[in-house]
């Protein structure tokens, strides 16, 4: 999900979910991952991407 130059990468997993943020005017090939500095803007994007998800059925189905 991305909100003007800040880009928050989510990848899913059963197991674990892992979330990068990036600012993409500074760092264009998403090479410094700010999540650590920026827990709050991360926190609103991951509630906007789950809300989008939740609403679109986008979650992946678990395998038996």
């Amino acid at each position: 999900i991305r909100f003007h130059c800040i880009v928050l990468l989510y990848f899913y997993d059963f197991n674990k979910n892992t979330k990068e943020l990036y600012n993409l005017e500074v760092d264009r090939i998403e090479s410094h991952n700010i999540i650590s500095e920026n827990h709050d803007i991360a926190n609103d994007l991951d509630l906007k991407w789950k809300a989008w998800a939740n609403s679109h059925f986008v979650y992946p189905k678990k395998s038996n």
